[in-house]
């Protein structure tokens, strides 16, 4: 995805914290993965090749990358794509999406992901089952100025004003939004 596209890199993240619900998950968001795009030469929340996918996931440690194309449009979300083995680049299952809403869309593919990992059978720990739609925001317009905000910084770390003014506008659509407000305020001691 590329900076202008906040709802590509809005899928990346909300997926990062609807896995992150399961305690034996460790999953990477989109954020921390773009700033190793810069050592294979890829442009930050640029689109990257298969190879330079794997790679990033190598760096990082993870068992699987995924990934996803959307197309996405005012009462249409759709998501298509597939989850990879890191070591050796084999695809291991399919990934489909649609729905009237980008959270339903990310529900869905945390579902076939959720059915695809053994289950989770530690009855010490407890397993959260949010949708996504509660890990964020469940406003859209929220979260496009909350994805704008941290795209912003992550690119611009010198223009602090433009990261405040999405975090702002991210607090004023969705007052409830606790990570927008925690932005908001961490941007403003920096």
């Amino acid at each position: 995805t590329n900076s202008s596209d906040w709802l590509g890199v809005a899928y990346g993240e909300l997926l990062h914290n609807s896995l992150r619900q399961r305690p034996e998950v460790i999953s990477t968001n989109p954020f921390i993965l773009s700033v190793n795009y810069e050592k294979y030469g890829a442009v930050r929340f640029g689109a990257i090749n298969f190879a330079t996918k794997r790679k990033v996931a190598e760096k990082v440690s993870l068992d699987y990358f995924i990934a996803v194309k959307h197309t996405s449009e005012e009462g249409n979300y759709a998501l298509e794509g597939s989850m990879f083995q890191t070591s050796d680049g084999r695809e291991v299952l399919k990934l489909s999406a649609e729905a009237d809403n980008a959270f339903e869309a990310v529900d869905q593919l945390k579902a076939q992901i959720d059915e695809y990992l053994p289950a989770f059978e530690d009855e010490n720990m407890q397993v959260t089952t949010l949708p996504s739609s509660a890990l964020i925001t469940d406003s859209e317009e929220a979260l496009e100025a909350y994805m704008k905000g941290w795209s912003s910084f992550q690119l611009r770390l010198d223009d602090l004003p433009t990261s405040i003014a999405y975090f702002q506008e991210s607090v004023n659509k969705d007052a409830n939004c606790a990570s927008c407000a925690y932005s908001l305020g961490d941007k403003y001691y920096g």
